[in-house]
């Protein structure tokens, strides 16, 4: 085996494979195109396998019939990421089957290349590596000529199950009338580039528990004025029972019937209906929401996205289990006219393999539930890539992927996924140095200014929680284009005047083109954090950061600032005047990036969290209609996505006692959600479990308790705690240098702090009259007397 290693890929490249690119028959280019694919041996003993395989776009592996995983994790074309998996063998027969999936269509989870399969294992002499040994045929059990299920990933599953060949996966089948696998080429060949070995776990497979029925009913065929499955099951005429009847769900001569499950939260994962009796071609669509209709039913069509499967029951008994991951709280089951029953229903999740830390406690049960449910949120919104939801998109956003790294983080002692988001969004950056809006993927109409300064900003927390080199000058080079394209966008003042597409930020109507604050802000910002770290410095060839951000803060401040309502305009028009827009997610950012000058900073803070200064909360995507430019109230935030950056705005102002009560005012919203939604106020298109939505995961440990590192990969750690309405905090954080523990107790105005340092290990505390330096390994404790 020969190996090397690439700019950018994140790991070392392996080139010599014995196996080769594999497809049933010669075709370059597919559609919605599904093959099957076997390879049958024997074992005298009992043995491992180890099987290293990688497909164009996804493969579901079987051994003797049991699914051992679904792969590869989503990758950039040119960096192609291989899975590797050791299976336990038994003395016998025994076969591999590989069911390949390739999507064939440009969207915003994959990049386009070819139909293809590519493995390679050995056992007992037995080279049993993808080739013309291999057997293969063309699946028609699903149907191809179908719309995307949305625009951002592939396509609704409509299978005839019948067209499945019985026990394919079983070493017993005969293949002898399918075809000799054809042969692409070897590792290396176009369209694909360097193979890479995975570099995050396998995700699980976990059952669910059984969910609740919550309703049943009749329902009667209705004309629709499309054939996709989910709209036909949307249209439908439904005749709500008045009790919900639980499974099984018996069919009917004349009319359907539907049941709707409650898994009692989002969840991404697989369904296995068990079924009996049915007549060939009875008819089962399998419909996904997180929202009930009327009638009791998940609603397919409520957004852009098509989501519902159909399945086409074979005759008899039997049971089947989805291709794809699906995301859903309610799944409504429509059985179509017939003698067949759905006897039950089985569930399992499919998620990143996170392993929670004790990061945060405290006497405060609200702020503990807040921690607690946004670790789960961004747990449910993490697979094979930090996704925005499981739901309708299933798509990497770089803007999102802030949030999502510091929780998984602080919640979950987690680096992994944000270094290979780091690596994607290089791999996936523009020719002009701007970053992807999502990757990897060749569209490349949403590399907003966000996406672009949220990888800047993530590569800085990536750094102080990881400390690892190797990446940071993996992707120095991509840094440094990105920072000259920042530099070639200002204006005579300093400013970025314009960006080449759009500054979306947030779901709020506040201005989106031109020279905006917000755009500004965050600029200034994240130059300021990097040029806090020598290290990033060094990397990036960069000294002058901490000047570019001075320069920055001040000319934000003298071009946008209003003096008659002591406020900032959201932007510079295209004739030169200020927008009368105010909002607050530009404040936000302009405070915590020090735009308004510090005396000033607080006043303008308290400004804009005034209730009596703020118009109404946008409902859903308000972002998509323009603003009304005229001299109005504050337009407050549309997410909670934002509402992270007005609270670390106010915790790094020093005013900890507003922060923790906006905390409550925003989180505490949604007390009877298990999950955090993407829009304070939900609209017809927005999801109630969405990543971004996670901050208290990261604000409360870092603020409250007190707790982050300050150099790279914890080397220096800050432990300031933030004793305002709460009583005591503790947290375990696991670190490159071991375990850091911190507590703080309050009793009146005294506070007893406690801390347990690793070896090599600095942390600076800061509190009261307390002001030291503890180095690790030590175990420290102090108390000190606020002021009443």
């Amino acid at each position: 085996m020969s190996d090397h290693h690439t700019p950018l890929a994140g790991g070392e490249v392996r080139t010599d494979w014995s196996g080769q690119w594999i497809w049933h028959s010669p075709q370059t280019e597919a559609r919605n195109a599904y093959a099957l694919f076997r390879r049958t041996f024997r074992t005298t003993a009992h043995d491992t396998l180890r099987i290293h395989l990688v497909a164009d776009s996804f493969y579901t592996l079987y051994l003797d019939g049991r699914r051992c995983a679904r792969g590869p994790a989503r990758a950039h074309r040119q960096y192609q990421s291989f899975d590797t998996l050791d299976l336990d063998l038994p003395p016998g027969p025994h076969c591999l089957a590989v069911l390949v999936h390739h999507v064939g269509e440009v969207n915003a989870t994959m990049m386009l290349g070819r139909p293809a399969l590519l493995a390679e294992a050995q056992v007992q002499g037995q080279d049993l590596s993808t080739g013309p040994q291999w057997r293969a045929r063309a699946s028609d059990a699903w149907q191809a000529d179908l719309p995307e299920m949305m625009s951002h990933f592939g396509f609704p599953e409509v299978c005839d199950l019948a067209k499945a060949p019985a026990g394919w996966t079983l070493p017993p089948f005969d293949d002898t009338d399918w075809d000799e696998a054809t042969v692409i080429g070897r590792a290396g060949c176009e369209p694909w580039g360097a193979l890479i070995p995975r570099d995050i776990p396998m995700l699980t497979w976990d059952p669910l528990p059984r969910p609740t029925v919550v309703a049943s009913g009749a329902w009667t065929a209705a004309e629709a004025d499309s054939l996709t499955p989910s709209r036909q099951a949307a249209v439908r005429a439904r005749r709500r029972h008045p009790q919900a009847r639980d499974l099984p769900l018996s069919g009917e001569p004349r009319q359907g019937r539907y049941v709707t499950l409650d898994f009692g939260r989002t969840v991404s994962g697989y369904l296995t209906l068990r079924f009996a009796g049915a007549d060939a071609g009875q008819q089962v669509d399998v419909s996904y929401d997180e929202l009930l209709t009327d009638a009791g039913t998940a609603n397919p069509e409520r957004t852009y996205a098509h989501l519902t499967d159909r399945f086409l029951l074979p005759e008899g008994d039997g049971e089947f289990t989805t291709t794809h991951p699906r995301g859903w709280r309610y799944v409504t089951i429509d059985l179509s006219p017939g003698p067949g029953r759905i006897e039950g229903v089985e569930a399992h999740e499919e998620l990143y393999p996170f392993t929670a830390q004790p990061a945060f406690a405290s006497d405060q049960g609200d702020l503990d539930d807040f921690f607690a449910r946004s670790a789960l949120t961004v747990r449910i919104c993490t697979a094979d890539a930090f996704t925005d939801c499981c739901t309708r998109e299933r798509v990497q956003w770089m803007e999102d992927l802030y949030v999502h790294s510091l929780v998984s983080a602080y919640a979950f002692a987690d680096t992994a996924m944000t270094r290979r988001a780091l690596l994607q969004g290089a791999q996936s950056a523009l020719p002009d140095g701007r970053i992807n809006g999502f990757f990897p993927s060749e569209r490349t109409n949403c590399a907003f200014a966000a996406s672009s300064l949220m990888w800047l900003a993530t590569l800085t927390d990536y750094w102080l929680h990881s400390g690892d080199r190797a990446t940071l000058d993996a992707v120095a080079p991509t840094a440094r284009r990105l920072l000259g394209l920042l530099e070639s966008l200002t204006d005579e003042s300093g400013l970025i005047a314009s960006w080449p597409a759009g500054q979306f930020w947030e779901w709020s109507p506040i201005e989106q083109s031109g020279c905006l604050l917000l755009t500004n802000a965050a600029c200034a910002w994240v130059l300021g954090r990097l040029g806090e770290q020598p290290e990033l410095r060094d990397a990036l060839g960069r000294e002058d950061l901490t000047a570019r951000a001075a320069r920055l803060r001040l000319a934000a401040h003298e071009r946008f600032w209003l003096p008659d309502r002591g406020l900032y305009s959201d932007a510079v028009l295209p004739d030169g005047t200020l927008s009368p827009v105010v909002s607050q997610a530009a404040h936000a950012m302009a405070c915590l990036a020090g735009v308004p000058p510090e005396p000033l900073r607080a006043e303008v803070l308290r400004r804009i969290i005034d209730p009596a200064a703020l118009g109404p909360v946008p409902v859903g995507e308000a972002s998509l209609k323009p603003p009304a430019r005229v001299r109005g109230p504050v337009v407050p935030v549309g997410t909670l996505w934002f509402a992270h950056w007005l609270i670390r705005a106010l915790f790094e102002a020093g005013m900890d006692e507003q922060a923790v009560a906006q905390m409550r005012w925003f989180w505490g919203a949604y007390p009877d959600l298990p999950t955090f939604p993407e829009t304070r106020i939900q609209g017809g298109n927005t999801g109630l479990c969405h990543g971004w939505a996670g901050g208290p995961g990261a604000l409360l440990p870092a603020y409250v308790l007190g707790v982050s590192p300050t150099s790279g990969g914890w080397g220096r750690a800050s432990f300031r705690p933030r004793p305002i309405g709460v009583t005591r905090a503790a947290g375990e954080f696991n670190t490159p240098h071991g375990i850091l523990k911190a507590s703080w107790r309050r009793d009146g105005n005294t506070v007893h702090l406690t801390l347990v340092a690793p070896v090599e290990m600095t942390v600076e505390v800061r509190l009261g009259d307390v002001s030291e330096e503890v180095s690790g390994p030590a175990e420290w404790r102090r108390s000190t007397t606020l002021s009443p």
